[in-house]
């Protein structure tokens, strides 16, 4: 019943934002199965943050190959009364990201980026992560005023000079840059 699907990811190499990928996709709802006065329809069971895990069929032959495409969390969706249809938007963690708080205006001691930066994740829940080790050896005092741990996140990789960037098994990566060959800093 998919009538529509846009896919957006984006990639700042210098960190100037911290791009957010983006699954939005348009279901068939002549139905009505997504109105919120259906009292059977499945808008009951929606909620904001539920996972979204888009597949994509690659036909060879006779088979049919799926791929995953990421992972994404609910964000937001309409009934189009009009055109009969249902509007999903889902985002990547790093949305999630935003939700929390940070704040830190006491000076640390023998505290790095890589510190840092586990804290932040850990105190957003998200588990599935991977940090390049060189943040390790680059030393910061860890204050911050309030602001949200996307924010945070992206002062970290801008000191690291790192990129950020979510796969598609939803794994959240910091990896700093190398400047012997810029391209094996990206590669995903």
């Amino acid at each position: 019943n998919l009538i529509k699907m846009d896919y957006v990811e984006e990639m700042d190499i210098i960190t100037k934002n911290l791009p957010i990928a983006e699954f939005k996709f348009t279901v068939d709802n002549v139905n009505k199965d997504f109105n919120i006065l259906n009292p059977d329809g499945f808008h009951k069971a929606l909620q904001e943050r539920q996972v979204v895990v888009p597949e994509i069929g690659v036909v060879s032959g006779v088979s049919t190959e799926y791929i995953q495409l990421g992972k994404y969390y609910l964000k937001e969706w309409v009934s189009d009364e009009g055109s009969l249809t249902a509007t999903f938007t889902a985002r990547n963690i790093i949305d999630l990201l935003s939700s929390y708080d940070y704040e830190n205006l006491e000076e640390k001691s023998d505290y790095t980026l890589y510190d840092m930066t586990v804290e932040i994740l850990n105190l957003c829940g998200v588990t599935n992560y991977e940090i390049d080790e060189a943040l390790k050896n680059i030393q910061t005092k860890g204050l911050v005023k309030k602001t949200n741990c996307r924010n945070v996140l992206q002062m970290i990789a801008v000191a690291g000079m790192c990129n950020v960037f979510v796969t598609r098994d939803d794994k959240l990566i910091l990896k700093q840059l190398s400047f012997e060959n810029p391209v094996d800093a990206i590669d995903m």
